[in-house]
């Protein structure tokens, strides 16, 4: 029987959390838990038409870009712990490093140990891939968001709009000094290759790798 694109999801959402249950089960029996850090992070989230949208390419909506991010292991990790506040993926290799005994506040992480104490007026930053798709931060349960195809800036106060239906433009001076904060980090983390850009290059046969205003990209053209 055909099914509707989100029941398949839910599918695979299934299947993933049964699959991760099985390793945690095999990682015990093997007696490997004491001292197994046991990390699983999304990569990004969907969206089925919460927004007009379908897919999850330039979007700065949560159901694009809310993920999980589960982990278990030694003693440090309390079963049931939930983190409530925004965090990041740069989160990721500073929490791990700080499990595995690793002192990471002075090495120059972008990103902080979530397990330790979090200053509670952290930005947590958000970009899409493009130039001209949604970027922002979160400050709290607040979201602010600039729009690189229209240069507008809404934000939306989640704990009582979680859905994100009704964004608000602030005053012009107030987008204005958004805008800056956003367009000055998003330039600030810009991937810069050492090589020389020749325009198309064709690598290995199939990889074709160009030269955008970001970075550069290489996509497949050939059969899979």
């Amino acid at each position: 029987i055909a099914k509707e694109p989100v029941d398949r999801y839910r599918q695979t959402l299934t299947y993933t959390d049964a699959f991760l249950a099985a390793l945690d089960k095999e990682v015990a029996r093997l007696g490997l838990r004491a001292n197994t850090v046991f990390c699983a992070v999304g990569d990004h989230g969907e969206a089925f038409g919460e927004h007009g949208r379908l897919g999850h390419d330039l979007m700065g909506f949560d159901e694009a870009m809310h993920v999980p991010w589960v982990m278990g292991g030694p003693a440090q990790i309390v079963p049931g712990t939930r983190i409530s506040h925004p965090v990041s993926s740069i989160d990721v290799a500073p929490t791990l490093l700080g499990l595995l005994g690793f002192r990471t506040e002075d090495q120059g992480f972008d990103g902080l140990d979530v397990l330790g104490p979090v200053p509670s007026g952290r930005k947590v930053y958000f970009s899409c891939w493009a130039n001209d798709g949604p970027a922002g931060f979160l400050l709290g349960s607040v979201k602010y968001v600039y729009h690189g195809s229209s240069a507008e800036v809404t934000l939306c106060e989640l704990s009582g709009d979680p859905g994100e239906q009704v964004p608000v433009e602030p005053a012009p001076q107030q987008a204005e000094a958004i805008a800056r904060d956003v367009l000055a980090w998003r330039r600030g983390t810009l991937f810069r290759p050492a090589q020389v850009p020749r325009g198309r290059v064709v690598v290995f046969d199939e990889w074709l790798c160009k030269w955008g205003a970001r970075d550069s990209i290489a996509r497949y053209r050939g059969p899979y």
